[in-house]
């Protein structure tokens, strides 16, 4: 079940699933689900809550081979040490997740909008327990603010990889090519 969680009890309204990351592993597949509490029309975009924030909720689901659900997990960040430099937009927590596997264990690299001093939404690189804790969550175990080549640029969507043991990030396509190493230690 990939329901997801509610951002109003009272209402029954949920957080609208968007935006999924897909890993595989040994025994099936990782997939993370992004949850949000905001629609648009393709011109505005509002928020469902009640104080007008942007948030995302994540879901790990643990797939097998035919896709049949094994396990079902919330991502939680409030045990990352982590350092806000900026809050001045609505949006909270991460954006758009992508995984890769690496070093033995899951990591993600997502957008934020509290790690830039220029206020633009810059990226971040984080690891994952494979494990639910005894809440029941999978926790960030690690979160590294990356370095753009542009500071002032609005980043999105880098896409990681490892090549050679060693974890990389394809920042762009076009009109060249641009990879980035990224050190997380």
């Amino acid at each position: 079940n990939t329901e997801m969680p509610f951002i109003n009890e009272t209402t029954g309204l949920r957080y609208k699933p968007s935006n999924p990351s897909i890993v595989q592993t040994a025994d099936g597949y990782m997939v993370m689900v992004r949850g949000v509490n905001c629609g648009n029309d393709r011109r505005n975009w509002w928020s469902f809550a009640d104080d007008g924030s942007f948030r995302s909720r994540y879901i790990v689901v643990h797939v097998n081979r035919t896709f049949g659900i094994t396990t079902r997990h919330e991502l939680t960040t409030q045990h990352v040490k982590r350092e806000v430099v900026s809050r001045s937009r609505p949006n909270e927590g991460l954006e758009d997740p992508r995984m890769v596997l690496w070093e033995g264990r899951p990591w993600f690299t997502a957008s934020s909008y509290d790690q830039s001093a220029h206020n633009a939404i810059s990226l971040v690189l984080c690891s994952m327990a494979e494990q639910p804790d005894s809440n029941n969550e999978i926790r960030v175990l690690s979160w590294t603010p990356l370095e753009s080549p542009d500071p002032l640029r609005e980043e999105k969507n880098w896409l990681p990889f490892v090549h050679e043991g060693t974890l990389h990030a394809i920042y762009s396509l076009g009109p060249e090519t641009v990879v980035l190493r990224m050190h997380p230690y």
